[in-house]
């Protein structure tokens, strides 16, 4: 299933990260999904929720930069193994994964 999400940068510092969610909750916005990368300076929060145009409104006025991307989205047995052969599938399709939401 093709999904949008939103990537937002933040600033690695104190209470960025509950600012954002704050910011998303307050705006009526529900989180799906999410994953957070970091670096030494910034982070990437990557979010499935329930109105990415809004979400990347209410990110931009709040001055945290933010783009909107497709996803790809897999639902996959509960059982040894089948992560695995969803990947091979997409090994075999010559696509690499960048990285992954888990849930």
């Amino acid at each position: 299933m093709k999904l949008k999400q939103i990537s937002i940068f933040l600033e690695n510092s104190p209470g960025r990260l509950q600012e954002t969610t704050r910011a998303l909750g307050d705006a009526g916005i529900n989180l799906r999904a999410l994953t957070l990368s970091e670096a030494a300076d910034y982070g990437v929060l990557r979010l499935l929720v329930s109105n990415v145009t809004k979400a990347r409104q209410v990110m931009m006025e709040k001055q945290f930069p933010a783009r909107i991307d497709d996803v790809v989205a897999v639902a996959i047995e509960d059982q040894a193994g089948s992560l695995a052969e969803v990947l091979k599938s997409l090994n075999d399709a010559n696509l690499s994964v960048r990285y992954m939401y888990a849930f």
